[in-house]
C-alpha cells in the first residue's frame, strides 16, 4: 500500500510541475483559451500637468557620448505634441553642441502601441545625413532612440520610418529596419 501512495504522490507532483512549467495554466479573463494577448493600440501617453519637461540626449562635443538634457516647457505636452517637441529640440542649433538631426527634419506622424513608438520622419533627415560619416548617423539614431524612450515612460522600442517607409539605414551605417531599444555608447 505504501508504494502505491508514494507513486501517486510523485505522479501528482510531476503532473503539477508540468502543469505549471509548461504553461498549461487556466485561461484568465484577459487571455481566453490561454492564448496570448494581441497588442492593441493605446492612446498616446499623457504627461502630468506639473511636469512640462522632456529629456533629450545630445552628443557631447568631441566625444561619442550622449549627454541627457532636460528641456522645460510652459505647458504640458502629450503624445504627438511631445514627439514634435523632441524632433524640434534635436534639430535646433545650440552654441555648445552640434544638433544630431539635420535642420528641416520634421515629424510626419507618431504612433504609440505599447511597448513600441513608431515615428515617421521627413526625408530631410536621411538627405541631411547622406554625405556624413558613421559618427553623425550614430549620433542621430542614438539621440532619437534615447530621447523618445526617456520621454515616454512605458515604451521600450522605437521604430524609425522615413516618409512612411522602413529604411535599412539613414546614411549607410546603422540598421534602422527594425525597432530599436535604448542605446548606450559607453559602459
Amino acid at each position: 500500500m505504501k508504494p502505491a501512495l508514494v507513486f501517486l504522490a510523485l505522479a501528482g507532483i510531476l503532473v503539477a510541475g508540468l502543469y505549471l512549467f509548461v504553461g498549461l495554466e487556466k485561461p484568465s479573463p484577459g487571455r481566453p483559451n490561454g492564448k496570448p494577448d494581441i497588442p492593441r493600440p493605446v492612446p498616446a501617453p499623457k504627461t502630468s500637468p506639473g511636469r512640462p519637461v522632456i529629456k533629450i540626449y545630445l552628443p557631447e562635443p568631441g566625444s561619442s557620448r550622449l549627454r541627457p538634457t532636460l528641456i522645460r516647457f510652459n505647458q504640458p505636452l502629450a503624445g504627438t505634441r511631445r514627439a514634435r517637441a523632441i524632433i524640434r529640440e534635436l534639430s535646433r542649433s545650440r552654441p555648445e553642441t552640434i544638433p544630431p538631426l539635420p535642420a528641416g527634419t520634421r515629424l510626419l506622424e507618431a504612433r504609440f502601441q505599447a511597448p513600441l513608438i513608431t515615428i515617421n520622419l521627413s526625408r530631410e533627415l536621411s538627405a541631411g545625413l547622406k554625405n556624413s560619416g558613421a559618427e553623425d548617423e550614430i549620433a542621430a539614431v542614438t539621440s532619437l532612440t534615447n530621447s523618445f524612450l526617456a520621454s515616454f515612460p512605458g515604451f521600450s522600442r522605437l521604430q524609425i520610418l522615413i516618409d512612411g517607409r522602413r529604411q535599412k539605414t539613414l546614411a549607410g551605417h546603422i540598421d534602422i529596419s527594425r525597432p530599436l531599444q535604448r542605446i548606450s555608447l559607453h559602459p
